[in-house]
């Protein structure tokens, strides 16, 4: 990814190309507040609660629509095949274009039926890796077929819900949303030491 698109608003787009933030004004077609958005090298694709989503080219005109999820939204990711977006209680739905999506129940699946908020998802190059609430751990190479590993174990973890998860190139950093709790870990997600922030 070579940029990075967040919002205040419907209408108050900013790209950040790495080096200053610029606003983009006024935006046409969206018509939600984006909650997390990624670039595939040639699309914009944003989602929102309710299944809302849209897609855009050049950051200011979006085409607007819904995939027909029911939850909240928590995160999105690509991998050079798929958008991934992981919702509450563990739904994902997946999409090869941004705007044809379809429902997955595999995270779902492997984590079990109970609640799982703030879900946050990357991509590693060789996997989307899933971090939830409780420290839940999940891993898929396409999105449909997830295997879960052992939780982090640390007191936070198991209290708070993920705030933040990143691929470095080498590592995957991870962040707790309260309790001030962090972890590292070089295996891709199939095994997270905790160990506290550097």
């Amino acid at each position: 990814m070579s940029a990075i698109l967040t919002a205040t608003g419907a209408a108050n787009q900013y790209y950040n190309p790495g080096t200053r933030w610029t606003s983009l004004g006024s935006t046409s077609g969206l018509v939600f507040n984006p909650l997390a958005a990624v670039y595939n090298g040639s699309i914009w694709c944003a989602v929102g609660n309710t299944g809302r989503f849209a897609t855009s080219s050049n950051y200011s005109t979006w085409t607007s629509g819904t995939n027909g999820a029911v939850d909240a939204v928590y995160d999105i990711a690509w991998n050079g095949s798929v958008f991934c977006a992981v919702y509450n209680f563990a739904y994902v739905y997946t999409s090869p274009d941004g705007s044809t999506w379809t429902q997955q129940t595999g995270l779902r699946t492997a984590w079990g039926t109970l609640a799982t908020t703030n879900t946050k998802i990357v991509w590693t190059g060789t996997y989307f890796v899933a971090l939830s609430s409780s420290g839940r751990v999940a891993r898929s190479t396409d999105g449909v077929t997830w295997t879960s590993y052992s939780t982090l174990s640390s007191t936070s973890w198991a209290s708070n819900s993920c705030g933040a998860l990143f691929w470095s190139g080498s590592n995957l950093y991870a962040a707790t949303l309260g309790g001030g709790d962090t972890a590292i870990s070089t295996g891709q997600g199939a095994t997270y030491p905790y160990r506290d922030w550097e």
